[in-house]
């Protein structure tokens, strides 16, 4: 009990684990083989503040900043226009090298091609409404 009231400001969890921690290391080391259901429930009530604690360690939130990359690190984004635009003969815009490749025979799977797509060309405003995008500053 000595142990356990040193750490009386650590929060129950690990209060109650660092006490199991004990009782399972008696019963481990044959002490206590008399009270073998309860160091049967102590292990597993002690493995699952384990996992308990462990779970909150990986929450912890290391996410990612720009602290966490080495300066003069540059971000950047991209997005393939063949993908994303389509629409080949709309606007003003004419085929490309890709609106020809596909074209050709049994080069792309099932002869797809891009000429309906995502089709931004037409619901880009849309799209930029529903979607909230983060400010991306990138300096080089």
């Amino acid at each position: 009990m000595i142990f356990i009231s040193t750490h009386a400001q650590a929060p129950l969890y690990k209060r109650t684990s660092t006490c199991l921690v004990v009782l399972s290391l008696r019963c481990l080391l044959g002490m206590d083989f008399q009270r073998s259901p309860f160091c049967f429930f102590s292990f597993i009530v002690f493995f699952l503040l384990l996992s308990f604690e462990s779970s909150q360690a990986s929450n912890a939130g290391h996410g990612l900043s720009r602290e966490s990359f080495p300066e003069g690190f540059v971000f950047g984004t991209a997005a393939s226009a063949y993908q994303v635009e389509g629409m080949a003969l709309k606007g003003g815009r004419g085929p490309s090298i890709w609106d020809a490749f596909v074209r050709i025979p049994n080069t792309i799977a099932g002869n797809a091609t891009a000429d309906v797509t995502v089709d931004e060309y037409h619901h880009y405003k849309v799209i930029l409404s529903l979607v909230h995008f983060p400010p991306f500053f990138s300096q080089l």
